[in-house]
């Protein structure tokens, strides 16, 4: 089957900021790739600004090939770009299970929300990624989204944004310590711990577009656990390339963090001082 290659829009209205994030080699093309990231940060802003892009999008589009575009992603193989797009559209139907919750707790919930809801949760279906991209535009009429882009001011921010320079840092280093991977004669479990936990890292990254705070919180948690599971595998490393990788883990942490809370408790314990 040939290989699918799909460029990044390019953001088209003025309450968008970009910031830069990276996928993992395989997945995606090894390159920075331009995400945006609406200034007003909650579930309804994310779902507007990726379904507002999405109504664009001309009806005879595939809808695997739609959802890659809107998704900034690049494979050559359609089965795993398939797996890897129904897992983004199990993303946002997360967020529109807490746009739901927003709005009953708000005390703004209207009668007309329930169909605006349904057209939402239509239009992330991931039945329709055999189909054209009509399929799904036919759910996002203005009377969709207007209600959508209304929430995005109602509702409270649920995060405090990234900034772009700390996010590219931790790509940055990510590539690096890739590198340096690659360069090292390791043991096996150990460098292939090491490299699907870099997957992880730029999976986190490349979801805080989607679904913001809670793809880092994710990716630190589950990176958390099993590297404490694993931690026979990583005191067979006596070089940098464990140590630099809590170390991303653990500034991913703090940015976490730092997007949940005004300021960090200055005597808030380390837990990563665990592979101290």
């Amino acid at each position: 089957m040939p290989g699918l290659a799909y460029a990044s829009p390019d953001p088209h209205s003025e309450p968008f900021i970009r910031i830069c994030s990276i996928y993992e080699p395989g997945s995606v093309n090894l390159r920075l790739m331009d995400l945006v990231v609406p200034q007003q940060f909650n579930p309804a802003s994310r779902l507007y600004r990726i379904l507002d892009e999405g109504a664009a999008l001309p009806d005879n589009m595939a809808g695997l090939k739609a959802w890659a575009l809107l998704f900034h992603m690049e494979e050559p193989y359609e089965v795993k770009l398939s797996i890897d797009v129904a897992e983004r559209l199990l993303w946002l139907n997360q967020e529109l299970d807490l746009l739901r919750a927003l709005l009953r707790d708000s005390g703004s919930e209207e009668e007309s929300d329930a169909v605006v809801l349904g057209h939402l949760e239509q239009a992330l279906s991931p039945v329709y990624l055999a189909t054209n991209w009509e399929s799904v535009r036919q759910f996002l009429s203005a009377d969709t989204l207007n209600p959508l882009e209304s929430w995005t001011e109602v509702l409270p921010e649920s995060e405090i944004p990234i900034k772009q320079e700390e996010l590219d840092g931790i790509v940055a280093e990510a590539a690096e310590l890739e590198k340096l991977v690659d360069s090292l004669p390791l043991a096996h479990e150990l460098r292939f711990l090491i490299s699907e936990h870099i997957k992880l890292i730029r999976k986190a990254i490349a979801g805080y577009s989607i679904i913001g705070v809670r793809a880092l919180q994710a990716g630190v948690f589950f990176a958390f656990g099993e590297l404490a599971y694993a931690q026979a595998t990583l005191k067979e490393s006596s070089g940098p390339e464990v140590r630099k990788l809590i170390g991303l883990w653990e500034k991913a942490g703090r940015l976490a963090h730092s997007a949940i809370a005004e300021e960090a408790p200055k005597t808030r314990e380390n837990p990563w001082t665990l592979f101290a």
